[in-house]
């Protein structure tokens, strides 16, 4: 999906978490959600766009970095963190597809052709 999509998208997620977490937590969940757009920049740069999509867009990311988040806030923010990298992977679902069990598999699931 495009980066423009995404981007309107988190703002809304941002301004819902604000009113009810605060900036903070906020901030820590949009930061979050990012992580698997680095493509679009890696891609702008012709680093290897790729194999960040391949890496970022795996169901074994989300299951670490859900788990880093747990350790690293509490449980609020853990699952809203695991709940916005789940939304920014189903939103990828419509554009090129993702890996979704890279590095197992390196089939693309798509919503389309």
């Amino acid at each position: 999906m495009r980066f423009r999509i995404h981007l309107i998208i988190q703002i809304f997620v941002f301004i819902i978490c604000y009113q009810f977490l605060g900036l903070n937590s906020a901030i820590i969940i949009t930061l979050i959600h990012f992580i698997p757009s680095l493509d679009y920049l890696m891609k702008k740069l012709n680093f290897h766009p790729e194999l960040h999509r391949h890496l970022f867009h795996s169901i074994f990311i989300i299951i670490i970095a859900s788990a880093l988040v747990f350790f690293l806030t509490n449980v609020q923010i853990g699952i809203l963190s695991t709940l916005n990298l789940i939304l920014h992977i189903s939103m990828d679902l419509g554009g090129r597809g993702v890996a979704i069990f890279f590095p197992i598999s390196d089939y693309y699931l798509k919503l389309y052709k």
